[in-house]
């Protein structure tokens, strides 16, 4: 029998996923709640097989919810719901094994356990390598496509949420503690730091010129150099100016051959 925990900030949503769960005896519920952190807080304990987690979740996400059970939990199983399907490749990312899409039934429900008990009966590398092959039971894609896929990032504009292809954006930027991506179109919220960002981007030419500004080097339009060693930047498509401090010059004066 497999240990469960299930957190998702809807409690219908926890309802129904507990009287679905009912329909496997191969699925115990150890807790079911609202809260992040009461999870975190009963993880060591517990030690759950799996989790099933909502990715947007109020104060903390699902993807950085998922960074800490793994920290926590290293052999738990994750499987993400949501009502969205553009958050697969994230979830692929965050090594999920299962992606439901809301509102979940008995059937959608039943391929997830089918693989999760086939996943607990593997160990060590046989183990990760299985439960990275296949993301999800509704919408399958072979891990190869998936990383042929551009990442999306996700924006927030007033009640929705867009999600914007990283060539298209043209820089990050921290204003007032809140993360804000610019694009031709406008400014737009995001989630998590510009740290976390920079480290997601590393490989999209990205590049981190200032304290305050991650900007993509493939938009870049004019340089005008500044007094100690400074540049200020204008990107495509924006009026905006932005900085490349001290600290950062030397890095990008290579990256430019200037």
């Amino acid at each position: 029998m497999l240990k469960a925990m299930l957190v998702d900030d809807e409690q219908p949503t926890l309802d129904n996923l507990l009287f679905i769960l009912k329909s496997f005896p191969e699925i115990s519920v150890a807790l079911s709640t609202t809260d992040p952190g009461a999870i975190l807080d009963a993880l060591p304990l517990t030690q759950p097989d799996v989790v099933f987690l909502d990715i947007n979740i109020p104060l903390i996400n699902g993807f950085e919810l998922a960074e800490k059970i793994n920290e926590i939990c290293p052999k738990c199983l994750l499987v993400f719901i949501t009502a969205y399907d553009q958050y697969a490749l994230e979830a692929f990312g965050a090594n999920a094994v299962g992606y439901l899409l809301k509102p979940v039934t008995t059937s959608k429900m039943r391929k997830t356990v089918e693989r999760l008990l086939s996943l607990s009966n593997m160990e060590g590398p046989s183990r990760h390598s299985e439960s990275s092959a296949i993301l999800s039971p509704e919408k399958a894609e072979s891990k190869q496509e998936m990383n042929d896929n551009v990442i999306k990032i996700p924006v927030y504009n007033s009640n929705n949420i867009q999600m914007i292809d990283p060539k298209d954006a043209l820089f990050f930027t921290v204003i007032a503690h809140d993360v804000f991506l610019v694009t031709a179109k406008g400014k737009y919220r995001v989630r998590n730091s510009l740290n976390y960002w920079e480290e997601k981007l590393k490989d999209r030419h990205y590049f981190r010129c200032h304290r305050g500004y991650l900007i993509n080097l493939d938009k870049l339009n004019s340089v005008s150099p500044m007094f100690n060693s400074t540049y200020m930047i204008k990107m495509q498509g924006s009026s905006e100016e932005v900085v490349v401090s001290r600290n950062y010059s030397a890095k990008f004066r290579e990256l430019l051959n200037l």
